[in-house]
């Protein structure tokens, strides 16, 4: 379908109200649509996703804070190297609270249940090697 449209004659200046044709196979409408809602519906999608993402990390970071703040907790805030190899050399997650925090500021936890998990394991680990050292 071609939609009747007048053009302005060569060499004239092309104002606001020129109209450039438009052409449209069967179906093609359709396609545009369901692409720009599918389009639409995925922005929404991340912005959800973002917005669970955003008060996952903050939960994250108030628990991560109170351990901070508890009594007796300098020697999980911040472990220096020759500790480190005294303990067992890591075993594969952060060695003190700090390194939590810098976690989660570069946010290495998953959103859902799997961050989750991982945030716990790797807290746990940290009082793990305190309580073996």
């Amino acid at each position: 379908m071609c939609e009747n449209i007048s053009l302005p004659p060569i060499g004239d200046a092309v104002d606001s109200h020129s109209v450039i044709p438009i052409i449209h196979p069967p179906g093609q409408l359709r396609s545009i649509k369901k692409s720009l809602s599918y389009t639409i519906a995925m922005s929404e999608a991340d912005a959800e996703g973002e917005a669970k993402s955003r008060r996952q990390q903050k939960k994250m970071t108030k628990i991560l804070s109170k351990a901070w703040q508890i009594d007796h907790a300098d020697p999980f805030q911040e472990v220096e190297d020759d500790q480190v190899l005294a303990v067992g050399g890591g075993g594969g997650g952060p060695m003190d609270l700090t390194t939590m925090g810098q976690s989660l500021d570069k946010k290495a936890y998953p959103l859902g249940r799997k961050g989750w998990e991982q945030f716990a394991r790797e807290l746990g680990g940290i009082y793990n090697r305190f309580i073996a050292w």
